[in-house]
């Protein structure tokens, strides 16, 4: 956590990997919900990293894709929300947020 405070991305990266795999049932909602406290701060630097920990850490959960593009639209990178969504999506088509986010997103282009 320090690392990521610290604004060092691959670090915190390095050693969220080196406990992962020491403890793989590191809970991936613990760090969404570190990740929206940090976004209820306008922190969006720190959200996305957080949030880009938990997508590396959990590539096939269809949430972590989803609360990541939610920090983009945020700061208002709307492809990368898109993509976001896109992967979030098709890692479970029944998400119906991406499903709704992505049909605004095509109603403000």
């Amino acid at each position: 956590m320090d690392f990521i405070l610290e604004g060092n991305f691959e670090e915190a990266m390095n050693v969220y990997n080196s406990l992962f795999k020491q403890d793989p049932t590191i809970n991936k909602g613990n760090l969404n919900r570190l990740g929206y406290n940090f976004l209820n701060e306008s922190n969006t630097k720190m959200t996305k990293d957080i949030f880009k920990v938990n997508m590396t850490l959990y590539p096939d959960c269809f949430n972590v894709f989803d609360r990541y593009a939610e920090s983009c639209m945020k700061t208002g990178k709307t492809d990368l929300e898109i993509l976001n969504y896109n992967k979030s999506l098709s890692l479970n088509p029944e998400n119906n947020n991406a499903t709704e986010m992505l049909k605004g997103l095509q109603k403000s282009k």
